[in-house]
């Protein structure tokens, strides 16, 4: 549903990079494909898995600078917090197949910071449901 949501208002990606835990990468390759990606464009990251929001940061710091819209799929409550450190804002849920898209005013990766970007849409699955 996620998937065909995101596509259905043109959002794209460039890299995708997921948790190799079943219920993420399940998740990641299920909106890839909802999308037209390929599973072949996911990177498995295995430091997602239990990591803190400032470890994921790091780990995006790493991404080729040509890559400019990512996709990240991971795990609650570390996903959760990782939005709202980004936006420097609060969000009451963040439920599983949240997606949000947060634009960040950096030039390059190495400039992910906390509050170095805005929340620009948030999608829960619950406002979804009827459509």
């Amino acid at each position: 549903m996620m998937g065909r949501i995101l596509r259905d208002e043109s959002v794209m990606f460039d890299q995708i990079i997921s948790s190799p835990a079943k219920r993420a990468i399940t998740t990641a390759r299920t909106i890839a494909s909802e999308m037209g990606y390929s599973e072949d464009n996911i990177a498995e990251e295995r430091r997602f898995y239990g990591a803190h929001p400032s470890t994921i940061i790091e780990i995006l710091r790493d991404l080729d600078n040509s890559v400019s819209h990512a996709a990240v799929f991971g795990h609650n409550p570390t996903f959760h917090s990782l939005v709202e450190q980004l936006a420097n804002t609060t969000i009451e849920k963040f439920p599983t197949c949240a997606a949000a898209t947060i634009s960040l005013n950096i030039d390059t990766w190495l400039e992910l910071e906390a509050a170095s970007g805005t929340l620009t849409t948030l999608r829960l699955p619950r406002d979804y449901m009827d459509k």
